[in-house]
């Protein structure tokens, strides 16, 4: 699994910024999914609600290029693929806490094993502004190319994630001037063009903290994903394809580069663990070799001492033999 983290804030009260995505009215999603995704037919299912939780399906079929390699070990044709997203929302009227959950899927055969989790907790900061930290999960369990696989999930994610707040942004600021007719706008391109020049605001949706919770200092190039490339015109449209491609090829490139540098220091450690080793080996032969000689030492004080014992005892002894063999003798010579 592969984990990135987002936080931002919102100039708009908890409240309305919940009624704003998650209320009754389907038009935000409807129109992001429009603009964003170009799918034009998205569903927003409505709201199946209790007093503190609400649930719904979604559906839509985002527009982003893939590689080859992905889609072969997919087995997807050339078409887009159309993704479920479940909603759950936990919100009372009033708090100051909203937590949505997000789970994700293509509508493929099999595609339960390809599951993008969104966890997003919003605080309420001021009477006008409120807080979102954004957990996007990304689990992909297929053999051989799991780690492939959710690499260039979490990179669409990336740019999906840009293009989410900026919509936010200029949908909330399309509300509150009035700069266009939504329904007249197909493309978030169109939206920024409409959208009045308001720099200092407009950076502000970008003011942001992103990063990779599970692969710091993650530096694979970014997957081509921008309204540009994908509007280009048919005979382009393998350009795409091959961009993509290279972008999926170098980014397997800094892998095997990554595992080759990876394998070339646990080798380096592996040579200086043999060297000690043999260090140790050596200092185990010297201290056999000594653990001999004193044992050879101690053999032969052993046998001195038993020795020189022996010795001592003959000399104390021999008077005390001598005397009992006469007396031996004498007693035979008296018997014949």
């Amino acid at each position: 699994m592969k984990e990135i983290v987002f936080n931002t804030d919102f100039q708009l009260s908890l409240e309305a910024f919940v009624n704003l995505l998650y209320g009754d009215d389907e038009a935000f999603y409807k129109g992001y999914h429009r603009m964003v995704n170009k799918d034009p037919n998205s569903t927003v299912g409505t709201w199946d609600k209790t007093q503190t939780l609400r649930k719904r399906t979604l559906t839509y079929t985002p527009s982003m290029p893939m590689p080859k390699v992905i889609r072969s070990a997919l087995g997807l044709g050339e078409g887009g693929v159309t993704v479920q997203e479940n909603q759950q929302m936990e919100y009372i009227t009033g708090a100051s806490r909203a937590l949505m959950t997000s789970t994700s899927y293509p509508m493929i055969k099999g595609g339960e094993r390809f599951e993008t989790k969104i966890i997003i907790e919003y605080t309420q900061l001021t009477e006008s502004t409120c807080h979102a930290e954004i957990k996007v999960q990304f689990t992909a369990n297929i053999w051989g190319v799991s780690q492939m696989l959710e690499k260039f999930m979490s990179e669409q994610a990336n740019d999906a994630l840009t293009h989410f707040m900026e919509f936010i942004y200029l949908w909330l600021k399309q509300m509150d001037k009035g700069f266009c007719i939504l329904a007249e706008i197909s493309s978030l391109d169109e939206l920024r063009q409409a959208a009045p020049a308001d720099t200092d605001e407009a950076a502000s949706v970008y003011d942001a903290e992103f990063y990779d919770a599970t692969d710091s200092g993650y530096l694979t190039p970014r997957v081509p994903n921008n309204e540009d490339e994908l509007e280009m015109e048919d005979e382009k449209a393998s350009g795409i394809q091959v961009t993509v491609d290279s972008w999926f090829m170098q980014s397997v490139m800094k892998d095997l580069s990554a595992l080759r540098v990876t394998a070339n220091t646990m080798r380096g450690v592996a040579e200086v663990n043999q060297h000690r080793m043999d260090e140790m080996q050596m200092d185990l032969r010297h201290l056999r070799r000594s653990a001999d000689r004193t044992s050879l030492l101690l053999t032969a004080q052993t046998v001195l001492v038993i020795g020189g014992v022996g010795l001592l005892a003959a000399r104390h002894y021999m008077p005390l033999f001598e005397r009992l063999a006469s007396r031996l003798a004498s007693s035979a010579s008296a018997s014949a």
